[in-house]
């Protein structure tokens, strides 16, 4: 995957970096969240492939982790931004 090298985000279309963007205010605000509660909150459908397709990339960017990093399908696992991604939103801002 490409790399955007004015802000580090993967090459997307608008739409998902847009997406990303929303995703990590949404962390910033409301702190650790998981998969599900992620897609909920920024309105997205139901989608099986979110976080191989949404998160994954984010998380290989270091903009966003897991809180169980050695247990990625854990069915307790969350996500927060990271401060790499507490840095690129206020960039963005």
């Amino acid at each position: 995957m490409n790399m955007n090298h004015r802000n580090d985000m993967p090459e997307k279309d608008n739409s998902e970096e847009n997406t990303s963007f929303r995703i990590l205010h949404l962390l910033k605000t409301e702190g650790e969240l998981s998969s599900a509660d992620i897609r909920a909150s920024i309105g997205m459908s139901d989608d099986i492939n979110f976080t191989y397709r949404i998160l994954a990339p984010m998380i290989k960017a270091g903009i966003l982790e897991r809180t169980i990093p050695n247990k990625p399908t854990s069915r307790s696992q969350k996500y927060r931004i990271t401060a790499k991604g507490q840095k690129m939103l206020k960039e963005h801002s």
